[in-house]
């Protein structure tokens, strides 16, 4: 059903573009109806072809409104040269700040170019900046916890990096989501444990849910070898070395089979 109404909205938009053409108009009408177009494509290169038109009616016209920073923003998230999308992201966001808005939008903006941004220090302040709209519009996200668990990576000190991270926990929990991004927290706070008891509690807990997820990486591997030798049961301790070698050799990181194998033949 949604498909056809997807249909019937490019059929309509296009027909209204047709009309445009046929008389020769470049409006803001225009400008909307291809962004509209742009939303509803599955086609990256049209998309990307769509917004470009928009944005160059938006030009033309000397537009900065909230379509022209929407645009900006949409046009950030599909390309993939980093420069293109720190410009695009950046547009968008001053154009945000001149019409004096404050939304959600703008959070994620400030997010995005912590993500890509190189220097620490701008991370840092774009993840802040990010964290503080959300405060003042009182909104918990799972791209608010995305945002904690980023600034949870980079803060100096173990005491905020743990506080981050169980900030992040926190809202996930609230939620009642259980993604990625919640075995991440779990497993980066593992490292962070004041005892042995408390880093395998994350450990467990970080396995457990990459599993019900169905996620096997690295890290997954790394977690079934580091809980089984810490384990102190032989027969856990060989099962979960053999799982990570498993995973190892799907993923042929050649360099961790190191790890397991004089493990496995110890036992």
């Amino acid at each position: 059903r949604r498909q056809r109404q997807m249909c019937i909205r490019d059929s309509h938009y296009k027909a209204a573009l047709s009309i445009h053409d046929k008389l020769k108009l470049d409006n803001e009408t225009k400008a909307l109806i291809y962004y509209n177009l742009g939303t509803i494509t599955n086609d990256a290169s049209a998309q990307e072809a769509y917004y470009m038109q928009a944005l160059n009616i938006h030009k033309k016209l000397k537009l900065r409104n909230e379509v022209t920073a929407k645009l900006y923003k949409s046009l950030g998230a599909i390309t993939s040269d980093k420069e293109k999308k720190t410009d695009c992201y950046e547009n968008s966001l001053s154009i945000y700040k001149g019409l004096g808005m404050e939304s959600e939008s703008i959070a994620v903006l400030y997010y995005n170019l912590g993500v890509i941004a190189d220097a620490k220090y701008m991370k840092k302040a774009n993840f802040n900046s990010s964290l503080e709209i959300y405060r003042r519009l009182k909104l918990e996200t799972e791209e608010t916890a995305m945002c904690c668990y980023a600034l949870g990576l980079i803060s100096d000190t173990k005491d905020a990096k743990k506080e981050m991270l169980n900030k992040a926990l926190d809202i996930y929990q609230k939620l009642g989501v259980e993604t990625e991004g919640t075995a991440n927290a779990y497993n980066k706070l593992s490292n962070l444990a004041n005892t042995r008891k408390q880093m395998a509690e994350y450990q467990e807990k970080a396995l457990a849910i990459y599993n019900r997820l169905g996620i096997e990486n690295e890290t997954v591997a790394l977690l079934y070898y580091n809980i089984g030798i810490m384990c102190g049961l032989p027969s856990k301790e060989k099962n979960y070395c053999v799982k990570a070698l498993d995973i190892y050799t799907k993923l042929k990181p050649v360099s961790y089979t190191h790890l397991t194998l004089p493990t496995i033949c110890s036992v």
